[in-house]
């Protein structure tokens, strides 16, 4: 499921995501910090590309996938 920055649902499904990703994942306070930090600053490129990071170092390759693909599709709306 893909939600929209801004959508009613998206500030608690990236909540759930965040919860489920320190949960299932051996995740450390800092990176769980920058993953939290990230998904509040988007639509920010810069929030988004922190995100595509650390999804990549905590080997979630779809969900930098995903992260990779909304921006560069922000970007060429713009």
């Amino acid at each position: 499921m893909l939600l929209v920055v801004g959508e009613p649902l998206f500030a608690r499904a990236s909540a759930r995501w965040l919860g489920r990703v320190c949960t299932e994942l051996p995740v450390t306070l800092t990176q769980a910090q920058l993953l939290g930090a990230a998904l509040a600053g988007l639509p920010d490129r810069g929030a988004a590309v922190a995100l595509e990071g650390a999804c990549v170092e905590l080997g979630l390759a779809r969900a930098a996938a995903t992260t990779r693909a909304a921006y560069i599709t922000t970007e060429r709306s713009s």
